[in-house]
């Protein structure tokens, strides 16, 4: 199975690199070789890429054979519908040309997203490009009602209105030209299963514990207000410490509250773990600030969260989310392993592979040994056919290979990364920067005790 794949070059300390956007995708290797520079570009072509790089405007001002083709393609369609009729075409007459506006918007807008994403001019990158996965079909539907334009492909729809308000030809050309312009900027999102409306992609950013013993005291100075505004502080000065991704992750944290209800589907991931991992439940208060309490289980009494353990801190915003977020579809997850116990490892491990399978898509970062030898464990086990119950697993915590993608980051002596897709073999995925240094640290010891 494919997915998409996006490409950078001169992105850092990467010199090239291409992931696929699996289900399960995770960066593992060196401290400090473009992992998370990675993963937040991964982010931001999921997210804010809809208002910079995919935008109306963005579109407008692209001059491009590509799009003239598409644009030829919608005029003939909206000219043949009638008045409560129906005109569809195969996405593969267009296939190719939505293909190459995608990185001739992104070519155009590459330095304006990574100035939004990392709220910087000072991060440059030579060439982003998105290939679509294999799989792309189906048919584009427009139906006339009235004055509107209802366009479908796969099951979602958008509407145009004010399409055929005028008798005038040339202002009939212009609203013909608005609505290619509006539907290329709705496909490509459908396409990309770019985050709009309620669907979310958060990314959880590696500092979580002391977001979360902060995030009132940021809420009321700086947060998202450095984008927006400037601040006036005692001296005067504008405080800019956030990139977007962190912003996007207080915000979304902030906005959480007691009243909304998750997704049915989450709700046994939720005790989960809370069960088996921070034992206990997370609360978020009513009053202003909405400051957070743990209650452990078996008591009544309400733990402020500067006073509980790093277990706690870092797990609240999965765990918050997964209670009072209806509907997440991605999730970046910066090294999910951080403060755990070898043993919450492994069940972090089974935590990602729920995730999956509850369909929200998990790209993360990550040092743990254990979770990777736990997703392998969970590959084997697929394989069994069955017998999941006779380890103590369930369907859920399954997961087959082919919804998985590792990719290792290695520091060379030179300040480049090497860059590598690691294959999965019979027994999983094998990590060579992992493997080496245990390797390394077992014959250390084997050379002291001998």
């Amino acid at each position: 199975m494919s997915y998409w794949k996006l490409a950078v070059e001169q992105f850092g300390k990467i010199k090239r690199a291409e992931i696929e956007l699996a289900p399960m995708t995770l960066f593992v290797g060196d401290n400090n070789s473009g992992k998370s520079y990675l993963l937040s570009l991964a982010w931001a072509v999921r997210t804010i890429a809809r208002d910079t790089v995919f935008s109306e405007e963005a579109i407008r001002k692209l001059q491009s054979d590509a799009y003239d083709k598409i644009e030829r393609q919608v005029f003939q369609s909206v000219d043949m519908v009638e008045a409560g009729s129906e005109v569809s075409f195969e996405i593969s007459e267009i296939l190719p040309e939505i293909q190459c506006v995608i990185n001739e918007l992104l070519i155009a807008n590459k330095q304006t997203l990574l100035k939004v994403l990392f709220n910087s001019d000072s991060v440059k990158v030579g060439n982003i490009i998105l290939t679509m996965p294999d799989n792309v079909t189906g048919r584009i539907k427009i139906v006339r009602e009235g004055e509107k334009a209802i366009i479908t492909y796969q099951k979602s729809s958008a509407t145009f209105s004010n399409l055929w308000t005028t008798e005038k030809n040339a202002e009939l050309f212009e609203r013909k030209k608005i609505l290619c312009r509006l539907f290329l900027f709705w496909l490509i999102k459908k396409l990309l299963n770019v985050a709009s409306g309620n669907k979310r992609m958060i990314y959880l950013p590696a500092a979580r514990t002391g977001f979360m013993l902060t995030k009132d005291i940021i809420n009321k100075f700086a947060r998202k207000k450095t984008y927006d505004i400037e601040i006036e502080m005692e001296d005067k000065t504008e405080t800019q410490p956030f990139s977007r991704p962190i912003i996007e992750f207080l915000d979304v944290i902030n906005e959480l509250s007691e009243e909304q209800e998750g997704n049915e589907d989450y709700q046994k991931l939720v005790h989960f773990i809370q069960d088996k991992m921070v034992q206990g439940n997370v609360e978020i208060g009513t009053i202003a600030g909405k400051e957070l309490s743990y209650i452990p289980h078996g008591q009544n009494k309400h733990y402020p969260f500067r006073t509980t353990s790093a277990v706690v801190t870092e797990l609240s915003p999965l765990l918050l989310l997964l209670e009072h977020q209806k509907d997440m579809v991605g999730l970046f997850y910066e090294e999910p392993e951080m403060c755990l116990h070898p043993a919450l490892q492994k069940r972090m491990g089974q935590v990602l592979i729920r995730l999956v399978n509850a369909g929200i898509d998990v790209t993360t970062t990550t040092h743990s040994d254990i979770i990777l030898q736990h997703i392998n464990n969970m590959i084997r086990l697929k394989n069994m056919n069955g017998n999941q119950k006779d380890y103590g697993y369930e369907e859920t915590d399954l997961i087959g290979k082919d919804k998985i993608r590792v990719y290792q980051f290695l520091n060379r002596t030179d300040g480049v990364t090497e860059f590598e897709e690691l294959p999965c073999g019979e027994n999983g995925f094998a990590v060579p920067t992992f493997n080496n240094a245990l390797d390394d640290m077992m014959e250390e010891t084997i050379q002291m005790q001998s």
